[in-house]
């Protein structure tokens, strides 16, 4: 029994891989974030985008860009607090989630799925299933005690 106990603080080794490959996804996201809020319409054509795709882009509610923020900065967090195996992780993963939630649908809502097409759509979606993964993660590791 207090062997069963002990084991159970420990986190599995696909723990550590996952909560990994969410930090780099994060990072990542956030230079995302960091290039398009630097952006000008023009900066975005030079780089292989439609003047109807930057256009679109940079109309966006600011509102948008700030969720999208939320989203990777909260998500690269929680996953740096999941990897130290800390509690406050779950919450920090769940406005991830949320913000995720929000960035997900206004996309949809603004007609950024149409005009910027199927890439774009599997991009986001790759997002927000790794939003969810990761607070998935955390609660697991939560409710089995990995975290502290």
């Amino acid at each position: 029994m207090l062997v069963d106990i002990l084991k159970s603080q420990k986190p599995p080794k696909w723990f550590w891989l996952l909560a990994s490959l969410g930090l780099l996804w994060n990072l990542s996201g956030i230079e995302e974030f960091y290039d398009s809020i630097n952006a000008t319409v023009d900066s975005m054509v030079a780089a292989g985008f439609t003047p109807e795709q930057a256009n679109l882009y940079k109309s966006l509610p600011v509102w948008t860009m700030v969720v999208f923020g939320i989203a990777v900065f909260c998500g690269a967090i929680g996953c740096a607090l999941l990897l130290l195996r800390k509690k406050i992780s779950v919450k920090i993963l769940a406005i991830s989630l949320i913000a995720f939630s929000i960035y997900y649908v206004s996309d949809i809502l603004y007609g950024v799925f149409a005009v910027f097409g199927i890439d774009e759509f599997i991009v986001l979606s790759i997002a927000l299933l790794s939003a969810i993964t990761m607070f998935w993660l955390a609660r697991r590791s939560d409710k089995n005690g990995h975290l502290k």
